[in-house]
């Protein structure tokens, strides 16, 4: 087993000729090629073998669904045994561990937190093989998918059934991007997510919205009795606290907006 130092062999025969052969390579690093050598000289001198052994090498990349890089993730490696190898925040590039994984060995690459607005990736479990090439591990984040819950209203707070909404989304994500005006007649730049009815406590449901897309809101149908709105509201996710209802931000647009959002 080597030591860091050289190793002799006496009473190699001269003219002969020998293999130098790995049987287990050093932690982190990867099984050396059989070394050739043979034996010229037979005045006593030295024959001189080195043997180089190449590390293992790993990049990690964090990716958004479109495969654009991702910052902000912090994620780790972690052993067998749940011992943390690396830990670190991803920033758009790959990060690299050489020298540290073991052959043979299995890792589990975990993401701690995953940026704002993305849902936390599964974890990705490897094995190191007996390689010097570079290993390339990629993470997907999928956008956040959130539900909108709110209580239709009266000016009386008085929970009402029966009213019909629909619900648009933005498809244009160009930054600075003017958002259309949403009428019964015009969409523009909205395109049609889904439509809920409120139920006999006043209560609508809009599940599985991306969290970084605006939504605008429409009433369709009012309850009995009570007038239509005439604008809408347009609906933005603001990761802050966890998914709960302090996450939305609610903006009327038009007039004759009698909701409340609760």
């Amino acid at each position: 087993t080597s030591d860091g130092q050289p190793h002799e062999i006496k009473g190699l025969t001269a003219g002969a000729t020998y293999t130098l052969r790995e049987v287990t390579p050093a932690d982190g690093y990867v099984t050396a090629a059989d070394q050739k050598f043979q034996i010229t000289a037979a005045d006593g001198s030295v024959t001189s073998v080195t043997m180089k052994d190449d590390p293992t090498k790993y990049a990690f990349y964090k990716v958004d669904e479109d495969g654009a890089a991702l910052s902000g993730a912090v994620l780790e490696v972690r052993s067998r045994k749940g011992t943390v190898i690396d830990r670190w925040t991803t920033d758009g590039s790959a990060h690299t561990i050489e020298g540290k994984l073991i052959v043979g060995q299995k890792y589990t690459l975990h993401e701690v937190s995953a940026p704002a607005n993305y849902a936390v990736a599964d974890d990705i479990s490897f094995t190191v093989p007996d390689s010097s090439a570079l290993q390339k591990i990629t993470m997907t984040n999928k956008l956040k998918r959130v539900d909108f819950t709110f209580t239709k209203t009266s000016f009386t707070k008085t929970p009402l059934a029966g009213t019909t909404f629909d619900l648009y989304y933005c498809y244009d994500q160009t930054p600075g991007h003017t958002h259309s005006t949403l009428t019964s007649t015009s969409t523009g730049c909205w395109q049609m997510f889904d439509t809920q009815t409120s139920d006999a406590n006043g209560s609508l449901t809009f599940s599985e919205l991306i969290a970084t897309r605006t939504y605008a809101l429409i009433e369709k149908k009012a309850t009995d009795g009570q007038q239509l709105a005439s604008g809408y509201w347009l609906i933005t996710y603001d990761e802050r606290t966890g998914n709960s209802d302090t996450d939305w931000t609610v903006t009327p647009v038009g007039t004759e907006l009698n909701m409340d959002f609760y």
